[in-house]
C-alpha cells in the first residue's frame, strides 16, 4: 500500500506525519515480526537508529531494541 495525501492530511490539510515518518511506519508494518521472531524488525530499527546519530542503542536478551539520545542541556 502506498501512502497517498489522504494519509498526510488532517483537519485543516495540516500534515500529521512528515514522508519519512511514513515510509517508516510502511516499511515497519511490512517486515516479519512476529512474537519471538522480530530479528528483521529490530535488524532495521538498529540500522534506522544509526542514521539518527543516537547516542546509544541498547538490545536485551529477549530483543527489545531502545535509542537514547542524551540531553545537550545540563540539568
Amino acid at each position: 500500500m502506498k501512502w497517498d495525501n489522504q494519509y498526510l492530511e488532517q483537519f485543516g490539510g495540516k500534515k500529521m506525519l512528515s514522508k519519512q515518518q511514513l515510509q517508516w511506519f510502511e516499511t515497519l508494518t511490512q517486515l516479519d515480526g512476529v512474537s519471538g521472531h522480530e530479528h528483521q524488525v529490530a535488524a532495521y530499527l538498529r540500522k534506522e537508529y544509526e542514521k539518527l546519530g543516537v547516542d546509544e542503542i541498547i538490545q536485551d536478551n529477549l530483543g527489545s531494541i531502545m535509542a537514547v539520545r542524551k540531553s545537550k542541556n545540563p540539568n
